[in-house]
């Protein structure tokens, strides 16, 4: 763990240019660039009173691994319904980009996983490479480099292959937040042989084009690289956890709005769910909002094709108040989506939602749980689970009504009673 504390180095640099920055912005803005600076250098000794206060314990069952072609070990976070539901198809449900399961599975409460898992769906909460508890026989070296495309060509086959093998499942759901629904619609429109066994495919808060993020988050640090590297994604956000939701900056504002995610709910995210964004991934996603057209960095694919070749019923979810998947994004992969079996949600306002839900708040928000996982389970029941046929069903209550039949006639035992003293 200590290769992802940040070193002296570090610390004084970020030291340097926060307080720079602050000391043009006033006495307050200093203060704060002081404190942040403060908490970096003693995050190594206050690291198990953070963990005390914002760590979590996994919410799932049991963890197993899907091995890639490539070596890598993918998490798979087992989570068993105590009570499932008839012909439920398992559901691979897949996190967003610089976070790992717990981005979709943070507590109890705040999990699409446990919601599924409490309607009868058994879940697989998958980290990605590089990501949780995923992982290389070998040493996994931070300057390894590997990109989205991995992800589609490698990480999804494996993870469907695992399912199928571990459950004996005809098929499985695909579940995917953020960047997960992009790999989904890119791998449910690919030529790959697994492509098969999804059932169908739900994608919540996917963009379905990367030219929307000029002048955002990812357009600011692809035009200033050196920002990641001054103080690394994972041990950074664990070292402001206490300060989560109690100051606003630009950045914030883009991922979260306060009305709809609790302060106590971004703590624990900062602490438990945020990893590093890994720098191919990043130049390849950079490349896309230079060139306005999502391709394989062989040229081979162009992403935005593979939607034309999706046939599984689809459905995709969208924020009205969300800045990192617009609406619109999430449209345009909608309406160039094969499949006959299509279904686009707007969660907001105007459409009888409690909220213009912004991004983390389609799976964190507090009224997520009562607004918009219903929605997925609503698809899932009607498209995610393996119907019998009706002559099988006729065939089952026959051979039900005899056993039954059989079993009164069994002469019944008289009941002995104990005799009272």
């Amino acid at each position: 763990m200590s290769g992802n504390r940040p070193g002296p180095l570090t610390v004084l640099l970020t030291f340097v240019i926060l307080a720079g920055g602050a000391a043009m912005a006033g006495g307050f803005a200093f203060f704060l660039a002081l404190l942040v600076s403060v908490l970096i250098l003693l995050y190594p000794l206050l690291l198990p009173l953070w963990k005390k206060l914002y760590g979590l314990p996994d919410t799932a069952d049991q963890v197993f691994y899907a091995r890639t072609e490539d070596g890598w070990y993918l998490a798979l976070h087992y989570h068993e319904p105590r009570v499932p539901l008839k012909g439920a198809l398992p559901v691979l449900l897949v996190h967003g980009i610089a976070t790992n399961k717990s981005g979709v599975d943070l507590d109890e409460y705040h999990s699409v996983a446990c919601y599924l898992k409490s309607r009868g769906f058994p879940v697989f909460a998958v980290s990605l490479r590089g990501a949780g508890l995923s992982h290389r026989k070998q040493r996994y070296a931070r300057k390894e480099r590997f990109t989205f495309d991995d992800h589609v060509r490698l990480d999804a086959p494996a993870m469907i292959r695992r399912v199928i093998e571990l459950t004996g499942a005809p098929a499985l759901n695909w579940v995917g937040y953020s960047m997960g629904g992009m790999i989904g619609n890119a791998f449910c429109g690919s030529d790959s042989p697994e492509v098969k066994y999804v059932q169908s495919l739900v994608t919540i808060g996917s963009p379905g084009k990367a030219d929307h993020v000029k002048g955002l988050l990812m357009d600011r640090l692809v035009k200033h690289p050196w920002v990641k590297h001054i103080l690394p994604l994972q041990p950074g956000s664990a070292v402001l956890a206490p300060l989560g939701g109690w100051i606003q900056t630009p950045i914030d504002r883009i991922l979260y709005n306060p009305e709809t995610v609790r302060r106590r709910t971004v703590q624990l995210m900062l602490q438990n769910a945020i990893t590093e964004v890994n720098q191919g991934l990043l130049d390849e996603m950079a490349r896309w909002v230079r060139e306005g057209n999502e391709s394989s960095n062989d040229g081979l694919i162009e992403y935005r094709r593979s939607y034309e070749r999706i046939r599984c019923p689809t459905l995709m979810i969208a924020g009205a108040g969300d800045h990192i998947a617009p609406p619109i994004q999430v449209r345009f992969a909608f309406e160039k989506c094969g499949s006959r079996t299509k279904k686009f949600i707007l969660a907001g306002k105007r459409q009888g939602y409690e909220h213009d839900y912004c991004h983390i708040g389609l799976v964190m928000g507090e009224d997520a749980p009562d607004e918009v996982f219903p929605q997925i389970v609503l698809w899932l029941e009607e498209h995610g689970v393996v119907r019998q046929s009706k002559v099988k069903t006729w065939v089952e209550r026959i051979k039900q009504n005899l056993s039954l039949r059989k079993a009164l006639k069994k002469p019944s035992r008289p009941i002995k009673r104990k005799t009272e003293r």
